[in-house]
């Protein structure tokens, strides 16, 4: 073997490792959108409405009319986070359940290829539930 096999094999190993490395992350970083993404959602709302009250009660009263201004920029972007972050576990959600979707999908053809027919239909079936979910979590994105 030549120096610049050798080499390209080195190369190329260390690609696949850091592809698989990346990839991880990106797995993680999208498992916890999904379980969190709904209370930083809920979290930026509450905030939201609190600056909000208190920007109108600053307003109304007059004496603290100049905090009025930052006290809605403050709910404005509280809200902005609450639907971004709604958003965001949603689309989170929604791949997850494709994947699933995939993966049982594959569980059923490899059951067809082993001769396994009642687990193929389960896992038909299961992929279809699965499909159907990341379906209605993905048109509930478009609204």
């Amino acid at each position: 073997m030549g120096l610049f096999s050798s080499l390209g094999n080195k190369i190329s190993g260390e690609t696949h490792r850091l592809g698989n490395k990346v990839m991880g992350a990106l797995h993680k970083g999208e498992k916890f959108v999904a379980q969190h993404g709904g209370q930083v959602s809920n979290i930026a709302g509450t905030i939201g409405n609190v600056a909000g009250l208190a920007a109108a009660g600053a307003a109304a009263t007059g004496i603290a009319a100049p905090l009025a201004a930052p006290l809605a920029g403050i709910s404005a972007s509280a809200k902005t986070i609450e639907r971004v972050a709604g958003t965001a576990a949603t689309a989170a959600k929604s791949v997850g359940a494709g994947r699933a979707a995939v993966q049982s999908g594959r569980a059923a053809v490899g059951a067809v290829g082993r001769g396994d027919f009642s687990g193929a239909v389960a896992s038909g079936r299961q992929a279809l539930i699965q499909g159907k979910t990341a379906k209605g979590l993905a048109m509930s994105l478009k609204k």
